[in-house]
């Protein structure tokens, strides 16, 4: 008897309205499925740059290397993972290439190397969130290397 009142409620509504009904159905539905995310950070977000080490040696020849990582925190220190973050740097060269997207890990961290002969700034940015670390470099000639080794008593 019910399937019977269903239907005949349903033969009542005109069908460019039951149409419009449905449609607006769906179109909430598919809203409220969205799982794609924003992948840069909240504008009240935070990201802390550091470099490891913060002073390179730098070799006669060739460039010296440091990590540098950037950590995603929301206003509440909440880390953020997969969320895109680019560096860009003042001198010398990263890998991943400057301005690629990077997305932050589990423990909202993205990683990259800087390799440089000069002193550099670092910029790690999602969205309109920055945040900057300052890499300092020291030359080193090694003609000899001396490692003395002492027991200890």
């Amino acid at each position: 008897m019910k399937e019977n009142v269903r239907v005949m409620l349903m033969s009542r509504i005109p069908v460019s309205l039951a149409c419009g009904l449905l449609l607006a159905t769906l179109a909430f539905l598919s809203g409220a499925c969205d799982n794609e995310s924003d992948p840069t950070a909240p504008a009240d977000s935070v990201i802390t740059v550091s470099a490891n080490p913060q002073t390179i040696v730098v070799p006669s020849v060739g460039n010296g290397v440091t990590d540098i990582t950037a950590t995603l925190r929301s206003k509440n220190g909440t880390r953020l993972p997969d969320q895109e973050i680019t560096f860009s740097t003042t001198a010398g060269s990263l890998d991943p290439p400057a301005e690629s997207s990077i997305l932050t890990d589990d423990q909202g961290q993205a990683l990259c190397t800087l390799f440089t002969r000069t002193s550099a700034t670092i910029t790690a940015r999602s969205g309109s969130i920055t945040g900057t670390t300052q890499v300092q470099t020291a030359t080193c000639d090694l003609d000899q290397f001396v490692l003395d080794v002492q027991p200890m008593d």
